[in-house]
């Protein structure tokens, strides 16, 4: 290794990043993990009429209490879970059936109504014999999946918060490798703008395929594999790639043969508590695929050589039990620095500061006024 080659810097990202990126969605600020489904800052006031275009989100939402709590995180753990109860057929409520099998009849919003299919041959999957709430789980998580994608598209400008950032870390910034650990690119896109210059390079002579690394997939990124019409059941292998999918392509598409249908789904890893997407389900390869496995090897090996690690706008809750583990097995005497908003009362700033402190031993925190 060049002895004179400046050491690394690696910069995580997390959801605060976003919330805080000054992007807006028509013309409104981006929710964060804790008030997503806030009636007042989430999505119900950003995207319009969303319960009618995702009809068994809304469902498992109104008639699971676990599930109507307002943070994202919460949302996806709480609906991992029902799945994997009605998949063992421990839940059988039957007013929530009835309704389930009354989305049948759902009517779609004029620019929703390529969602339906989606809808059709899931009912249809219901003939394989498992728990009817298995598949208002499904459709549900898929739901949430595009919700997501909807809502992180067609974004505005941001109003500087990201300038506020760089100003900050200035040639920390120009040094470092980025680890975005959020599934929508508003930090990458600003990047690919010219907001720093961050530049493609070698990890242990191994080439990057991104300027950024995302070990929980991107909004961008594409999972796709064919399904069988006759025997109703998928075609493998799943194949991932870096080409973004557009909203009204994802779900099921027809093909050129008429027994077979291509399922499109974005390459993203769900901020659960126990990141089953990581391992794997039916529709998720998770870390079998190439795509993602590189990711983590490749921040794996950033970790390895970084000489300071910097987070920003994340708080590492118990869905990243996994990353905490993969750092702490390689900072060992590296400086670890906290970067987030200026916190307006003391108990907050000790509340905060106190959980960073459980995960690390030493940890500096380093609070920036980032007006948006």
């Amino acid at each position: 290794m060049n002895k004179n080659k400046k050491k690394e810097v690696i910069l995580f990202l997390g959801s605060g990043a976003t919330a805080g990126s000054g992007m807006v969605k028509n013309g409104k600020s981006l929710p964060t993990d804790q008030n997503f489904f806030a009636e007042q800052n989430g999505v119900y006031g950003i995207i319009k009429d969303w319960q009618k275009k995702y009809p068994a989100l809304k469902l498992c939402r109104d008639e699971i209490p676990e599930i109507k709590l307002p943070s994202l995180y919460q949302t996806w753990n709480h609906l991992f879970i029902f799945r994997g109860l009605a998949r063992a057929n421990l839940c059988d409520d039957k007013n929530l059936i009835q309704k389930f099998e009354e989305l049948k009849n759902h009517t779609w919003p004029d620019d929703y109504k390529w969602r339906a299919e989606h809808y059709e041959h899931q009912f249809e999957a219901i003939r394989l014999g498992w728990s009817k709430l298995y598949y208002l789980a499904e459709l549900a998580i898929w739901d949430l999946r595009v919700l997501i994608k909807d809502l992180y598209s067609d974004l505005k400008n941001s109003n500087g918060a990201f300038k506020t950032l760089k100003e900050k870390l200035n040639e920390d910034l120009n040094r470092s490798i980025v680890v975005n650990l959020n599934y929508d690119t508003t930090f990458d896109d600003y990047i690919e703008n010219g907001f720093s210059p961050l530049q493609e390079r070698e990890l242990f002579c191994e080439k990057l395929d991104k300027k950024i690394i995302r070990p929980h997939g991107s909004l961008k990124w594409t999972s796709k594999c064919g399904f069988s019409l006759t025997k109703k059941d998928w075609i493998p292998p799943w194949d991932e790639t870096f080409e973004d999918t557009h909203l009204r392509d994802q779900g099921y598409q027809r093909t050129s043969n008429t027994e077979e249908l291509i399922f499109h789904q974005s390459l993203i890893v769900p901020s659960t508590y126990f990141k089953e997407e990581i391992i794997g389900n039916s529709t998720m390869p998770g870390l079998a695929s190439q795509l993602l496995w590189n990711q983590w090897r490749h921040m794996e090996m950033a970790l390895e050589q970084a000489e300071e690690i910097i987070f920003y706008g994340t708080s590492l809750a118990s869905g990243d039990d996994h990353l905490c583990f993969l750092i702490r097995n390689n900072v060992k005497s590296k400086k670890i620095r906290v970067i987030d908003r200026k916190k307006d009362e003391n108990e907050k700033k000790d509340c905060f500061e106190k959980k960073w402190k459980k995960r690390f031993k030493t940890v500096e925190f380093d609070y920036i006024d980032l007006k948006y």
